[in-house]
């Protein structure tokens, strides 16, 4: 089944959310954090608003959609012009109504500050891992429009960290074998595929 909220398409949500989350874990952890699990609900939780705003607002996300254009303008951008918030901020609201700590709410919101993430990795590495997490290839689209911006963020936080194509390849199987857990499917591309692709043209 493929079931949908408005115009989004939940399985890929749920592909995307799971491949972030084991991302931003295994990059927290590089980047010498000892506890990093609350990376990968925070990034898994990311995009948990999008199904219930694109539900509730089905007109208007379908047009945001639309005008992402596979991936080459950002939704949170996108959002912001049209509303003055975005989906990470939405998100981060739905976790404190829910009680959660503070600073799980603070990952969720950061992902939306991608600018202010990586100029903080030093001293925010969690909040940096969840940021870029959502730089990741989306499964719905055919090109990787952010590829050279995440590669560029990862090897200037992770000079000597592993190679993205070693790291991607255990990302991909770590997805393999959560993912019938979670009873999610597997995208079309895996992100190891998508590294190996040519960039988007500028």
């Amino acid at each position: 089944p493929n079931p949908k909220c408005g115009p989004f398409d939940l399985k890929r949500l749920w592909q995307d959310s799971l491949r972030r989350g084991l991302f931003a874990r295994a990059l927290g952890k590089q980047l010498g954090m000892k506890d990093a699990e609350d990376l990968f609900a925070a990034a898994l939780l990311q995009d948990m608003a999008i199904p219930l705003l694109a539900n509730e607002l089905p007109q208007q996300y379908e047009d945001l959609l639309k005008r992402r254009q596979d991936g080459e303008f950002r939704l949170t951008s996108l959002e912001e012009d049209a509303f003055g918030w975005n989906h990470g901020q939405a998100a981060a609201e739905m976790s404190r109504s829910w009680s959660l700590p503070e600073e799980f709410s603070v990952l969720i919101q950061a992902h939306g500050d991608l600018e202010t993430a990586i100029a903080d990795v030093k001293t925010s590495p969690g909040t940096f891992s969840v940021a870029v997490s959502s730089l990741l290839p989306a499964a719905n689209d055919d090109m990787w429009h952010d590829r050279d911006r995440f590669v560029s963020a990862y090897q200037a936080a992770c000079p000597d960290g592993a190679p993205l194509e070693e790291l991607f390849a255990t990302i991909d199987a770590q997805f393999e074998e959560f993912a019938p857990v979670l009873k999610v499917g597997s995208p079309a591309k895996t992100l190891v595929e998508c590294l190996q692709a040519e960039a988007a043209p500028a």
